[in-house]
């Protein structure tokens, strides 16, 4: 039976077939060969004159849209749960049809990573969607974070060593623990693993991801440039082009004040014609041409930042350092667990990207964690957009037993409905 993986994101939707071999292992965690990315969201233009915008599904607007200003955006995916099912069966019906035209639900077994804390309701619909509308044989669920956990162990083993190996000198392959950090599209969790389980009461959210920094962005950019409260897919765009995350945010500032700033970068908006995404200006302006151009300075530190101090924007939360510090020294009293978590730092989601994240990360935890802990390690994985699917693959082929611990059949579903599935998935 086949396993297709999906991993449902506020952003995108990382899906593909697990691994049936330990060359497909290898091939998907350690080789990076990725999932199928599809924008998770249906994208329409808005009305005018009265007639109906253009309505995209998927990766149709990449694929087929001309002009990508002024879109809206209908996302099955809030706060980081599936809340809008009828969406999410849209947007997963137009990528069965496109992409796996042979499938046969009733033969296959749906892998869908989850977040820690979806609320029961949310479960419930979920369940309802995977077998009374699609029609799934076998449905599992992992929390998301704990795939990542596995799919690194996975990526940075030889392809000869076992995966308990006692030989490798990587502090999570020794310890098997892991601080997950997982900052994606909708939040931002830190996640603990001591001896390969995860010590769930220990688990923390920051409702600070990838959407609220574009957000954020577009407002900054719109009260100093241009409008560009409308243009979301746009801004997206030039914030994972050009944002960083600073080391020295102070210093830095400080160094923008400056008419040679080392972070002044003049941004060409696209006229749809010549560019549909805009580019980063190399040479002088061109005095002979009609170009619109977004200069940007201080605020390409300023968006990521938010996500390290996210009282800079009047949010009452500590930001990813503060709370993985406050984690290990507030949840672990042994001083052994803590010193293994500082030293076990993993990095995960598409928010983690952004150029100095992870020494920015580790110098804050050098400055938290106790003078007489020797090692703050934060380890990132070569993708970490696709680290939880790619976990998903190794995870569905080397642990079948705990993967049907964690597995609904449908005949299990129509006998006992939902509850069932909240027994096995809450377990996992």
């Amino acid at each position: 039976m086949k396993t297709l993986i999906a991993d449902c994101g506020g952003s995108s939707i990382k899906i593909g077939y697990g691994a049936t071999s330990e060359s497909e292992v290898l091939e998907h965690c350690r080789l990076d060969k990725n999932p199928l990315i599809i924008p998770n969201y249906i994208a329409k233009h808005r009305s005018t004159s009265g007639a109906p915008g253009s309505v995209f599904i998927g990766d149709e607007l990449e694929n087929d849209c001309e002009c990508f200003a002024s879109l809206l955006f209908r996302r099955p995916i809030e706060k980081g749960y599936i809340v809008d099912c009828e969406t999410q069966s849209i947007i997963m019906d137009h990528i069965l049809k496109n992409h796996f035209p042979t499938l046969q639900t009733n033969e296959t077994r749906l892998f869908l990573p989850h977040q820690p804390f979806t609320p029961k309701t949310l479960q419930r619909d979920i369940c309802q969607l995977v077998f009374e509308y699609y029609g799934f044989k076998e449905y599992s669920s992992i929390s998301s974070q704990y795939l990542s956990f596995f799919g690194y162990l996975n990526e940075i083993r030889d392809e000869k060593t076992p995966l308990n190996s006692q030989t490798s000198n990587n502090s999570i392959v020794q310890s098997k623990s892991a601080l997950v950090i997982d900052s994606g599209f909708s939040f931002s969790h830190i996640y603990p693993i001591v001896n390969s389980l995860p010590v769930k009461q220990a688990i923390k959210r920051i409702d600070i991801g990838g959407k609220l920094l574009t957000n954020y962005f577009k407002e900054v950019v719109s009260g100093r440039h241009y409008d560009m409260m409308d243009e979301t897919y746009l801004m997206n765009i030039v914030k994972e082009r050009l944002c960083l995350v600073s080391n020295n945010f102070e210093e830095d500032l400080n160094l923008c004040s400056y008419i040679d700033s080392p972070f002044l970068v003049d941004y060409v908006l696209p006229d749809y014609k010549n560019s549909k995404t805009g580019y980063v200006l190399k040479t002088d302006r061109p005095s002979n041409e009609d170009l619109q151009i977004l200069t940007l300075n201080q605020e390409r530190m300023a968006i990521p930042e938010i996500l390290f101090r996210p009282s800079d924007i009047g949010i009452n939360q500590a930001g990813v350092s503060e709370t993985a510090a406050r984690t290990i020294l507030t949840e672990f009293k042994s001083s052994v667990e803590q010193s293994i978590l500082f030293d076990t730092i993993l990095l995960t989601g598409g928010s983690t990207k952004f150029k100095n994240f992870k020494s920015r990360l580790q110098n804050d935890l050098r400055g938290f964690a106790p003078q007489e802990f020797k090692s703050v390690t934060v380890h990132e994985s070569k993708n970490p957009m696709t680290l939880c699917w790619r976990g998903a693959s190794a995870f569905s082929f080397y642990e079948k037993q705990l993967l049907d611990n964690s597995t609904v059949k449908k005949e299990e579903y129509d006998e006992t409905g939902f509850e069932i599935c909240l027994d096995r998935f809450t377990s996992s």
